[in-house]
């Protein structure tokens, strides 16, 4: 006899799978609202960064994940096509933007 235990649920069930990135990505949701000031979405997702920051630190990579994702969405798809881009922005901040856009 084979001392391998046959192939059936434990009990209790299997444990959950870990979510998928795309399932963590979707999770990173940002408005779109042109109308909110872009210093109060730079603010924002400067938040978001050091919330990133800080699930990191405690070693909860999922929601680390899902805060540096909300920050780079905001900066790239929002605060990118914001109207008050290239009026609110210093050319180094939009420098900034660009590097990470590449």
């Amino acid at each position: 006899m084979s001392s391998t235990s046959p192939r059936y649920p434990p009990p209790g069930g299997y444990p959950p799978r870990p979510p998928t990135i795309d399932d963590l990505a979707a999770r990173a949701v940002v408005s779109q609202d042109n109308r909110i000031p872009i210093k109060s979405l730079l603010k924002t997702a400067d938040n978001w960064r050091n919330r990133g920051q800080s699930y990191e630190e405690q070693y909860d990579l999922q929601n680390a994940f899902v805060a540096y994702a909300s920050a780079g969405k905001l900066a790239l798809e929002v605060i990118a096509s914001h109207p008050d881009y290239d009026k609110a922005l210093s050319e180094e901040q939009k420098s900034s933007l660009a590097k990470v856009k590449r």
